[in-house]
């Protein structure tokens, strides 16, 4: 079946059915050339987790649909006693003139240069090509940029250099550094990057100068590109004193920085990015709020928070007016830390070269890059990196056993820095040195980022790995849905008396054949499942109906893929679904993989019932650890049962002290999100 499911996922159009569309269409630049997957040298393993998702996220969003009902009743806020405008800061983003040029033209999203790199925090420095000039490139340009294009990942930094000047011309790099370094970001090269490499001559030329000089030699290509390959690799961190802060408990919660994407529809949605940062904000009065908002939002925004939120104290939120439209994920975009001076230590941002979404490729996200400027402008530190990386798909521990500062590392974060050309070993070492820690761990790809698959936290002299129960999960959901059909009618109560005994005695086998004689009854039509099953769905007006269908209905596809597998020999529709299950399954390998992981590293491992990042899933691990508790995403109203399950979970590992606190975040969480995605949290220094 695994080599079916590859060979359907590949004559189907790999890139189509990982990225939809829009996604596929983000590949091609505006460049000379057309980027491919197969460029980026990713392994088949890795692609095949991608690809699963992507099938699983299809396949529930063209079979799941529900018949338009009733959305969830947005919030109200509820006016304070008084306006607390004195405790609100407003800084205005600036950007100089030649950001503005640098930027305008630039699409919201897109796929970049390989070696690009953002030029935040450099209003008068080199602004670096982000697509190649078209209509200005000569054919040997044109050759250089589609080499770099398709080899970079494949041949390694130095190999594509030589490659490049030996194409364009040893002539080319005579003149100055500065138009050297010009000429080959303009090809998409990552110069940032050469000056890792140890030569006579310090600094990215003395690598270039090298070639030039042996290409003028006339030695061969091979035979340069050899000696370059015994060329010592130096990384020097962008800040010596910077450290991530770890994300396991140790620390007091000193300052959030959130951002405002979305959550607002004719009203303020439960559980929306507005609705999380507005009960972070009250449920933690002692913390320190950093905000970036849309400035067409802004004013209302602001009123919104001087006149419903508890503020108490000066500064206590900083809204930072960004020009641009920004997500609502701010620990994407750059991970927490501070930097050390002396005794002195101030809080900071370690961002990547630029911000960026998807995996394969990384595409760059304007609005979340140049919102750094922002942030600088409010006086908090920001400090670029060489790296390519979303802050989500890292995790920053700290092991009680043996005082290591760790940092768990999603494989996409590999793959994403061997596209610029460095080795696996080389991109380990770097994310070492730069985010300040003592190891990195490694971990296989499951969901998007690996803040939906574990979250850690440091108890009794050592760590707790929390991960994702699905199975329990799924079975607690489908519990639930029964009783809303029965209550219903759906089922008789013949039916939902052996469905419920089934489910009881662990006989999934005949508790899934027992629902699916009656889902055909309502199975989706050209509208999807009726409106008519929504309302049973709900217990709350602040619950949304159809997409607790969706929850339930992926519940019962959970349960039915950890059953018996389908037959190679299934066609049409019976191969679809036989495709779809297979994809779930391996979510459960590769879930298995990362707790092989985790326990190799001497760690308790806790199951969670909770789902990974799936279309209509439940996830409690998204949240953030601190000192004195666990901020955990709840989803509450009809899945209330099941936040209460999980919190059982937790407080049978941690035991009855850490406060856990109740973040509403249904949706969020239906926009692939959570606590942890929404907040970067900076200890209190």
């Amino acid at each position: 079946m695994a080599n079916l499911l590859f060979h359907a996922v590949c004559t189907t159009g790999l890139v189509a059915l990982m990225f939809g569309a829009a996604g596929a269409a983000a590949l091609e630049s505006p460049a000379v050339t057309r980027s491919s997957v197969s460029d980026l040298n990713l392994p088949r393993g890795f692609l095949e987790c991608v690809a699963d998702r992507a099938i699983i996220d299809d396949y529930q969003i063209r079979h799941h649909r529900v018949e338009a009902a009733p959305r969830s009743t947005p919030r109200t806020p509820v006016s304070a006693r008084a306006s607390a405008e004195r405790f609100i800061r407003v800084v205005h983003s600036q950007p100089g003139p030649r950001m503005i040029e640098h930027c305008s033209p630039l699409p919201d999203r897109f796929v970049p240069l390989a070696g690009y790199r953002g030029p935040i925090l450099e209003p008068t420095g080199n602004l670096w090509p982000a697509r190649a000039r078209r209509g200005e490139a000569d054919q040997a340009t044109i050759a250089a940029t589609e080499r770099v294009a398709r080899r970079l990942a494949h041949d390694g930094l130095l190999r594509t250099l030589a490659h490049v000047i030996a194409i364009l011309g040893p002539d080319r790099f005579t003149k100055s550094e500065a138009a050297t370094l010009d000429a080959l970001r303009s090809v998409g090269l990552p110069t940032d990057l050469l000056s890792c490499y140890s030569t006579t001559n310090p600094g990215p030329a003395g690598v270039v100068a090298l070639i030039v000089r042996r290409l003028d030699d006339g030695v061969p290509l091979e035979s340069i590109q050899q000696e370059l390959g015994t060329l010592p690799f130096r990384f020097r961190p962008s800040l010596r004193s910077f450290q991530v802060a770890t994300e396991s408990g140790e620390d007091e919660l000193g300052t959030m920085r959130v951002q405002v994407g979305g959550g607002y529809r004719d009203g303020v949605v439960t559980g929306g990015s507005i609705d999380v940062i507005t009960q972070l904000v009250n449920a933690f009065p002692a913390v320190d709020f950093l905000i970036s908002v849309p400035s067409e939002h802004q004013k209302p925004f602001h009123a919104m928070a001087a006149h419903s939120w508890r503020l108490r104290r000066t500064n206590h939120v900083t809204l930072v007016s960004e020009p641009l439209m920004v997500t609502a994920w701010a620990q994407d975009n750059g991970k927490a830390g501070w930097i050390a001076a002396g005794t002195v230590r101030r809080l900071a941002t370690l961002v990547p070269r630029y911000a960026c979404i998807g995996e394969a490729p990384s595409q760059f996200s304007k609005g979340e890059s140049f919102l750094m400027d922002g942030l600088v402008g409010a006086g908090h530190e920001v400090v670029q990196s060489p790296l390519l990386f979303q802050g989500g798909n890292l995790l920053a521990v700290r092991d009680p056993k043996t005082g290591e500062r760790l940092l768990l590392i999603g494989e996409a974060e590999l793959y994403r820095n061997t596209a610029l050309g460095l080795t696996r070993a080389q991109v380990l070492e770097v994310f070492k040195a730069e985010f300040g820690v003592d190891r990195c761990v490694t971990m296989p790809a499951l969901s998007f980022h690996l803040d939906y698959d574990v979250c850690l936290r440091a108890h009794d002299g050592g760590l707790i790995a929390f991960v994702n129960d699905t199975p329990a999960a799924a079975r607690s959901m489908v519990g639930l849905g029964l009783n809303a059909l029965a209550k219903g009618g759906v089922l008789d109560t013949n039916a939902a008396q052996a469905a419920r005994a089934a489910l009881a005695s662990g006989r999934d086998f005949e508790m899934v054949g027992l629902l699916r004689k009656v889902i055909p009854a309502w199975a989706p039509a050209a509208t999807g499942y009726p409106s008519s099953l929504s309302p049973l769905f709900a217990t709350s007006q602040f619950d949304s109906p159809t997409d607790n269908v969706q929850c339930f209905l992926l519940a019962m596809d959970l349960m039915e893929s950890t059953l018996a597998a389908a037959g190679e020999s299934a066609t049409g529709a019976e191969l679809e679904h036989a495709l779809y299950l297979h994809a779930l399954r391996r979510m459960t390998v590769a879930r298995q993989a990362q707790i092989d992981v985790l326990r190799r590293q001497g760690w308790k491992v806790v199951a969670v019932p909770s789902t990974g990042d799936l279309y209509r899933g439940i996830n409690y691990l998204n949240g953030i650890h601190h000192r004195q508790g666990y901020i955990l995403p709840a989803f509450g109203g009809f899945f209330a049962r099941l936040d209460g399950e999980a919190i059982a979970a937790f407080r049978q590992a941690i035991g009855p002290e850490p406060k856990i606190t109740s973040i509403l975040t249904a949706e969020s969480q239906r926009q692939h999100g959570g606590v942890h995605c929404t907040t970067a949290a900076y200890p209190r220094l």
